[in-house]
């Protein structure tokens, strides 16, 4: 009875294992699992779209509340402010986290990394947001549940964080790093900018963050096909990726955490490389 037991439990916890690899979660799959277990669900949208209507007991948190100061920088809040943030938010550190947005998932994602990035252990994401959800013939609601605000403790991961300094490494320590730009092609090659300065960060290898998306589904393409994507990505060397402000790119770390790599997400990005003139910049003259 006792190895009965014991066998039991173990394919309990390996269920439970196996469930938490991927980063991902459907429409349906949100659905059974909320009715199962304590499911913590964020509209990462602004508040005042969650205010017209949002997923059954979801709670807003801005993807907004995330930066330092949204627009001007991509920074990450500090841990103070973090530990502010998810405890009025009534999330518990052994929580389980699917933050969804309208559907792009470039919001839900910058929410999800900065849980990651401090130390949160089981995140999802709600694969085509909204548009999924609708799809699948659930329906929103208006009304909000009520919130335990919780003692939060975040501690911060720094393998899932890069500095500037750790940027500035991985574009000239190739043997060690690879160095991936999330923007779009146009800005990688250096026809748009959003800040003075336009081009890439030298040694950056381009992987529009769009191409992690079906055009005709709006959901994430299989991981089969994106082991194709990145294929060319080496899986024993540091990955840093970077966008404009971090939230690209916060979608793109999510996807290669999934398939197995080490990466961390710079979130100040191109509005701080771009426009300090001290950093090394490849521009559009010099692009191949």
């Amino acid at each position: 009875m006792q190895f009965v037991g014991f066998f039991v439990l173990f394919l309990l916890s390996f269920s439970v294992q196996a469930m938490s690899e991927g980063f991902r979660i459907s429409a349906d799959e949100l659905a059974k699992i909320s009715q199962q277990q304590r499911v913590v669900l964020v509209d990462a949208r602004p508040a005042k779209f969650y205010e017209e209507s949002h997923l059954p007991n979801a709670i807003s948190i801005p993807f907004t509340s995330t930066f330092v100061e949204f627009g001007q920088t991509g920074r990450v809040i500090t841990l103070d402010k973090a530990k502010t943030l998810f405890s009025q938010a009534g999330i518990r550190n052994d929580d389980l986290v699917v933050a969804y947005d309208a559907g792009g998932m470039l919001q839900a994602s910058r929410i999800l990394w900065t849980l990651e990035m401090y130390g949160h252990k089981n995140v999802k994401l709600l694969d085509g947001g909204m548009k999924s959800w609708q799809a699948a013939g659930f329906n929103l609601v208006q009304d909000k549940p009520v919130i335990q605000v919780s003692d939060y403790v975040p501690s911060i991961n720094s393998n899932r964080l890069a500095t500037r300094l750790t940027t500035l490494l991985a574009s000239s320590k190739t043997d060690a790093f690879t160095l991936i730009d999330a923007r779009e092609a146009e800005h990688y090659q250096g026809f748009k900018s959003e800040a003075k300065r336009f081009g890439h960060i030298p040694n950056a290898i381009n992987i529009d963050f769009r191409n992690n998306i079906d055009a005709n589904t709006g959901l994430l393409k299989p991981n089969s096909e994106l082991k194709k994507l990145y294929a060319a990505i080496p899986t024993n060397k540091k990955v840093v990726v970077y966008c404009i402000m971090g939230d690209q790119s916060a979608l793109e770390y999510l996807i290669m955490r999934e398939l197995g790599y080490d990466v961390a997400n710079y979130d100040a990005s191109w509005q701080e490389w771009g426009n300090d003139e001290s950093l090394p910049i490849v521009g559009p003259k010099m692009n191949e």
